[in-house]
């Protein structure tokens, strides 16, 4: 996490605060997080859809309970840690894609 003097920007998250705090999901991407955001993700998974900039949140122990692999469930990092993670696309900006690719998984696992 980067603090900057030149640029105060709207959370990508809430779109509701302006922050100089910021990460970089890829190369020239900024992302900006304010402190109550960043405060949030000790209880919940954040993703950022770096096409349309839709955020989502949802609570960790709702998403962990959800998971049947093992080794994942117990990974301690991702109770304790804060994450905040970028994706692609999101339902709100391809849901063609998006539904495809729930389809195909269904598919494998019959």
């Amino acid at each position: 996490m980067y603090y900057s003097r030149e640029r105060i920007l709207l959370c990508n998250v809430c779109k509701r605060e302006y922050t100089s705090f910021h990460f970089e999901a890829r190369p020239g991407l900024k992302v900006y997080v304010c402190k109550d955001c960043l405060d949030s993700a000790r209880s919940n998974f954040i993703w950022i859809c770096l096409n349309c900039g839709n955020s989502y949140q949802r609570a960790k122990e709702l998403i962990m309970g959800r998971i049947y692999d093992y080794g994942i469930k117990e990974a301690s990092f991702l109770y304790e840690n804060r994450i905040i993670q970028g994706i692609e696309v999101c339902i709100h900006c391809n849901p063609e894609l998006i539904l495809g690719y729930a389809d195909k998984r269904r598919e494998c696992a019959l």
